[in-house]
C-alpha cells in the first residue's frame, strides 16, 4: 500500500446550500485541496444522482473532489483535508486493499470520527 495511490472521494452534502452554493464549495475544496502538497491528483467529483433537471447536456453538478494520493502520505492528506473540512457537511469514501469505508459527517465530532475510521482502514495489515 505504501506505494500505490488511494482514492478518495469528498462529496459536500450539505441540506442548506443550493446547488449553486455547494458548486461554490465544491470548487473553492477543490482548489484547496489541489495546493496540498502531497496530492498526485485532484479533479471534481460530480454528483452521483446526475446533473439536475433542467442543466444542459453533459453539464454536471460539481458536488466535491475526487483526491488521488500515494498511500505513503494519505495520513498527512487527512489532516490536511480536516482543517479544511471544518463545519462543512460531507460524505466521504475511501478504498484501501479491497476494503471500503464510506461515512458522512455533518458536525466537528462526526469528522473527527470519519477521519479516525479512515485513519484505521489504513493502518489495518493488508493479507
Amino acid at each position: 500500500m505504501k506505494d500505490s495511490s488511494i482514492e478518495l472521494t469528498i462529496r459536500l452534502i450539505d441540506p442548506d446550500l443550493d446547488d449553486d452554493e455547494r458548486d461554490l464549495e465544491a470548487q473553492r475544496l477543490l482548489t484547496q485541496i489541489q495546493e496540498d502538497p502531497e496530492v498526485i491528483s485532484a479533479k471534481p467529483a460530480a454528483d452521483h444522482n446526475g446533473p439536475p433537471e433542467n442543466s444542459k447536456a453533459g453539464e454536471a453538478l460539481l458536488v466535491g473532489a475526487l483526491v488521488i494520493v500515494y498511500g505513503s502520505r494519505i495520513k498527512d492528506s487527512l489532516r490536511y483535508l480536516a482543517d479544511r473540512l471544518t463545519g462543512k457537511s460531507i460524505e466521504m469514501e475511501l478504498e484501501v486493499a479491497g476494503k471500503k469505508l464510506k461515512v458522512k459527517a455533518a458536525n466537528q465530532a462526526e469528522l473527527e470520527s470519519a477521519i479516525q475510521a479512515a485513519r484505521e482502514l489504513l493502518t489495518q495489515e493488508v493479507p
